[in-house]
């Protein structure tokens, strides 16, 4: 142990890390898998834009659209929040992603969560559900156009890359 002075006078005593007690290896908390996926996401994200949970976004669909989905009364209020979170969510990335040249399907996948955004909750139980419901479609919707577009910008540098090498393209 080491003694230094203080401002006020009295003396400090540092200890000396105690070096008998092996320290354990440390163990990331999850495995593989979610840390690859965690990784990512964290290269994809950009700071400013939306933080999509997908896993949200896939455990809502399933809630209303899944078998054993049931729509109750104070249930329909939370999913048609939880749905418009994520279509508030996922419509900018699809834009991002279609530029300035949106498809047909796209604008209209588009404009189909706006007005269903606009509209509020029925009020009826049966037009509630059914309003919910569409929301679901909607967001599954968006969702599609965007598996398909990545799939088309990780199909391009192959094919590319095929055709310099003298593959069929």
């Amino acid at each position: 142990m080491a003694a230094t002075p203080s401002a006020g006078g009295a003396r400090l005593v540092q200890r000396a890390p105690d070096r008998a007690v092996p320290a354990r290896k440390w163990q990331p908390p999850h495995g593989r898998e979610v840390l690859e996926r965690l990784l990512t996401a964290l290269r994809e994200w950009e700071p400013g834009g939306p933080v999509i949970s997908l896993d949200e976004v896939y455990q809502t669909l399933e809630d209303v659209l899944g078998d054993d989905a049931y729509l109750s009364g104070p249930e329909l209020a939370k999913l048609d929040a939880r749905l418009r979170e994520h279509l508030v969510q996922l419509v900018p990335v699809l834009r991002q992603k279609a530029g300035g040249s949106a498809s047909h399907e796209e604008q209209r996948a588009i404009g189909r969560a706006r007005r269903l955004r606009e509209r509020p909750l029925p009020v009826t139980h049966s037009q509630a559900r059914a309003h919910v419901r569409g929301l679901a479609t909607a967001v599954q919707s968006i969702l599609y156009l965007l598996v398909e577009a990545t799939a088309v910008e990780e199909a391009a540098p192959q094919q590319r890359q095929s055709r310099e090498n003298g593959g069929p393209a």
